[in-house]
């Protein structure tokens, strides 16, 4: 038996780097995205915000769906009505989140303060 050589050794270092700087790029352009929220305001254009934290962030989104909700558009995901849409979110919250009890009085206090019912 001869010894076999491998086409690729050469290439393997390019190759990896490649990759790397693929996966690299691939995560700056999620991270970007994930810190804007896009709106449209009342006179058509498009409203860009950027955030600085995970709190600005979540503050931002609920916001932007009670105005959503009281301008009477349908809410996100599969739920058929707000209620439903929220008790989901607060779901969620409590078994996924960071400072749970903080995040769900912020969403029922904007609730409250926008004259929309309470949820659960």
């Amino acid at each position: 038996m001869g010894i076999i050589e491998c086409k690729f050794r050469d290439k393997t270092p390019e190759i990896y780097m490649k990759f790397l700087t693929l996966m690299l790029l691939a995560s700056l352009v999620y991270v970007a995205a994930c810190s804007t929220i896009t709106s449209i305001d009342e006179r058509g254009r498009r409203q860009t915000k950027y955030f600085q934290s995970e709190w600005d962030w979540f503050t931002a989104g609920v916001e932007q769906d009670i105005q959503a909700e009281l301008s009477g558009k349908q809410p996100p995901g599969r739920e058929r009505t707000w209620q439903q849409y929220w008790e989901w979110r607060i779901g969620s919250i409590e078994s996924l989140s960071k400072e749970p009890e903080k995040k769900v009085n912020f969403i029922r206090q904007k609730r409250t303060e926008a004259g929309l019912p309470d949820v659960r």
